[in-house]
């Protein structure tokens, strides 16, 4: 592992080498680089997953598209045009995996809460891209939820945000 590696927020193993994903969206990887599986494509950033094939390496970026180097003797490596939408991704030793949301359909991301005394602290995955974080104190009208303007920070591979607890109650939902 490289000297004075921090805030890993994932990690992934191939054959002879591994990855970490930074809180920062950075991929790091080091180990064997024959096929150039440890040879991170330069400007490669706002990465929300990896993983690692037996040669080859794989990264989900935020936007859902897919970025693979290293070996490519059976196309684990060759990425195709079209291929959007990725909500997770796994290599083999010969084979790349992507789950795609279905069109028109997407996997409803999971809101989380958190009491901190006197905050709450909400987080989603950072895989749940184009959704707005919204809150509301009457669930009766449907025109009554408010966008969030709080700018999410990224902590293990999720958006969070603190928010006051005051008053009376406030409910918060995940919206396209």
């Amino acid at each position: 592992m490289p000297a004075g590696l921090t805030d890993i927020v994932a990690i992934a193993a191939g054959n002879q080498h591994s990855l970490a994903l930074k809180s920062d969206g950075t991929v790091v990887a080091w180990g064997y680089d024959y096929y150039g599986e440890s040879t991170v494509p330069a400007g490669l950033t706002n990465v929300v997953a990896i993983a690692a094939g037996g040669s080859h390496s794989l990264a989900l970026k935020r936007d859902g598209t897919v970025v693979a180097w290293g070996g490519n003797t059976a196309g684990q490596s060759t990425v195709p045009a079209d291929l959007t939408n990725v909500v997770a991704i796994a290599g083999g030793d010969y084979y790349s995996l992507a789950l795609v949301a279905a069109s028109g359909h997407s996997l409803a991301p999971l809101l989380q809460a958190r009491t901190t005394g006197k905050e709450i602290l909400l987080a989603w995955p950072m895989s749940a891209r184009n959704y707005n974080l919204q809150a509301t104190t009457n669930l009766t009208d449907p025109n009554s939820w408010a966008t969030l303007t709080n700018v999410p920070a990224m902590v293990d591979l999720q958006n969070t945000v603190t928010n006051p607890i005051s008053g009376g109650g406030k409910f918060y939902r995940l919206k396209r």
